[in-house]
């Protein structure tokens, strides 16, 4: 039993370090495989929100409709939480989607201005439009 504890515990000792290991050689195609998932999954949630949001929307305005002899709200209903939903949605997704952006622009800059310091990320660059390293 006490060789088998051992050896586990080598054994998750050993993937802690490749992992590191591999979290290390591969972190610029890690962090890019990352955001992209990540701005994948916000509009994905986007489009739950203005769904969920119309949903519920509608079956509350036909709710009312029904306590107050008007019928066919659920169709307005679907409308202005949709739309509700949308502005919700997009106020999130444009905080978070700007956050993302940033980052990548950043690092095409340093890439532009520090193509030394910038290996790493020195295949993200855009080719540049002009050179004004020399006007300052």
């Amino acid at each position: 039993m006490q060789e088998f504890e051992t050896g586990l515990k080598i054994v998750v000792v050993l993937m802690i370090l490749g992992s590191f290991f591999v979290a290390f050689k591969f972190r610029t195609q890690i962090r890019w495989v990352l955001i992209g998932a990540a701005d994948y999954l916000v509009v994905l949630a986007s489009l739950l929100l203005v769904i969920i949001l119309g949903a519920v929307c509608s079956y509350y305005f036909e709710y009312f409709g029904w306590n107050y002899d008007y019928r066919g709200l659920g169709i307005v209903g679907f409308l202005v939480g949709g739309a509700a939903g949308f502005i919700v949605a997009s106020l999130l997704a444009s905080v978070f989607l700007s956050l993302t952006e940033t980052a990548r622009n950043t690092r095409r800059m340093l890439a532009y201005y520090e193509p030394q310091a910038a290996e790493p990320q020195q295949q993200y660059a855009d080719q540049p439009q002009y050179d004004d390293r020399n006007s300052r």
